[in-house]
């Protein structure tokens, strides 16, 4: 008989936005997650903002894959990216070839009145 058995996950995200000058910013980033029973797992990345419009980057993950993205700002409130993952174990690349993954982010604008840092949060974190 087929037994659904529910698993606590845990997760721990932090990254920061650094400008290199007028045009480009660096973002890195790590995610860490834990299930319960399991390890922990680590998503290291590396994203470059260029013009405050085009998002390129890379993630490493300890699980022996990577990916690459690809995120374009649309508008004020929409972002479309593109991310493919393929796995950088040898044992893997046998059995898996890859994945594509489209993404449509929508920033909510929840707050009325401005607070010093809404700039911030408005233009660098995003829901998807």
């Amino acid at each position: 008989m087929n037994k659904v058995e529910f698993k606590r996950h845990m997760y721990l995200h932090g990254a920061y936005v650094t400008t290199i000058n007028n045009f480009l910013k660096f973002k890195p980033g790590v995610v860490l997650r834990q299930v319960s029973g399991a390890g922990v797992q680590a998503d290291i990345n590396a994203m470059f903002i260029l013009k405050d419009v085009l998002w390129a980057g890379a993630t490493w993950r300890t699980e022996k894959s990577a990916s690459a993205t690809v995120q374009v700002q649309v508008s004020k409130n929409f972002q479309f990216g593109y991310s493919y993952d393929f796995s950088s174990s040898t044992h893997l690349k046998s059995m898996q070839g890859g994945s594509h993954e489209l993404m449509l982010n929508y920033r909510f604008s929840l707050q009325k009145i401005k607070s010093p840092h809404q700039d911030f949060f408005n233009q660098y974190y995003f829901i998807h």
